[in-house]
């Protein structure tokens, strides 16, 4: 047996395991210990199962079908209690058109594993890129692209240009390496062009997140959206938008007393606006879901959301887990 075929028979073995326990649960009382050692037992399995997944998403021979049906669950799950942060980012977006000027924006969404953050990322890029003929893509990952420093970030991010020349290729002065970056991502913007960048696993950084991070706005994202002012001169609607995301933890508190972040009522594209999501999905957005999405009569989604809920209690990792198994039966 190959390491991929051992990672599946486990995956297969946990979600049996995970399957097992809101049954056992159900009749229980929550402040029992049987209660609490199973509710403890399925943070396990989650956690491991996670890891599992995470290794296999390495192997590239995924099915065709279980990728479109993966794909189409997520689309659906995106709809779910997202709605506040959705709106804000929407009143932003409606804002860069009511003027034709387009705009910048860096959203930062905190703990994504928690809140499953990632599901609102994909909804917003989804819908921008649909509008878009020219959009541009460049999705860094911290720990996926080894960054530690100013070179290594910009470098990463050079990786992704297409038709990369000898201007971006690493230099020791680093300010002038982040404007040769600029110049080659905005060169050929256009009328109604995107830039959208998703910059995850900042925590990863550790102590150095701070210093990164007040470097990265000084020199790489406000010379940027001065950039962009410039283009728009001439070219209406050219949007760039950065989520910056953690994984399992919020910014660190050096990082959150630096002087880039918006106020929650106020918006500047030269500073770093903060997404608050929900860390429990409500009964009713997980009962219309269901409905929704597996054509439930009331009394039927009813009967699934108690179940549901009763083990998840709104969590939205467990939520998408025990969703999803529902999904992929249809």
């Amino acid at each position: 047996m190959n390491r991929r075929d051992f990672l599946e028979e486990e995956k297969k073995d946990l979600e049996e395991k995970i399957s097992d326990i809101p049954s056992q649960m159900r009749f229980l009382d929550p402040a029992s210990s049987d209660y609490k050692n199973l509710k403890r037992r399925s943070d396990i399995y989650f956690s491991k199962l996670e890891e599992i997944e995470i290794e296999l998403s390495s192997y590239q021979q995924s099915s065709l079908t279980k990728n479109q049906r993966g794909n189409r669950f997520d689309k659906k799950l995106r709809k779910i209690d997202f709605k506040k942060p959705r709106n804000r980012i929407n009143q932003i977006l409606k804002k860069f058109a009511s003027t034709r000027k387009g705009g910048s924006a860096f959203f930062l969404i905190e703990n994504i594993k928690e809140t499953k953050g990632e599901l609102l990322v994909y909804d917003i890029r989804d819908d921008l890129t649909k509008e878009s003929d020219d959009w541009r893509h460049y999705p860094i990952n911290v720990i996926a692209n080894n960054i530690v420093d100013e070179q290594s970030l910009l470098r990463a991010i050079a990786n992704f240009i297409p038709n990369s020349d000898s201007e971006t290729q690493t230099i020791d002065n680093t300010q002038q390496y982040a404007i040769n970056i600029i110049d080659k991502i905005t060169a050929g913007l256009q009328v109604g062009s995107l830039v959208f960048f998703e910059l995850n696993d900042w925590d990863a950084l550790g102590e150095s997140q701070d210093s990164l991070l007040s470097w990265f706005m000084e020199y790489f994202w406000i010379p940027l959206t001065k950039k962009q002012s410039q283009l728009s001169q001439n070219s209406a609607n050219i949007i760039i938008i950065l989520f910056m995301t953690t994984s399992y933890y919020c910014l660190s508190e050096k990082c959150q007393c630096l002087p880039h972040f918006n106020p929650p009522s106020k918006f500047n594209k030269q500073k770093i606006f903060k997404l608050d999501l929900p860390i429990t999905w409500s009964d009713k957005d997980i009962r219309e879901w269901i409905e929704d999405t597996c054509k439930y009569n009331r009394q039927d989604s009813l009967f699934e959301l108690n179940y549901i809920f009763k083990y998840s209690k709104g969590n939205p990792e467990k939520t998408c887990y025990m969703l999803k198994q529902k999904f992929n039966k249809l």
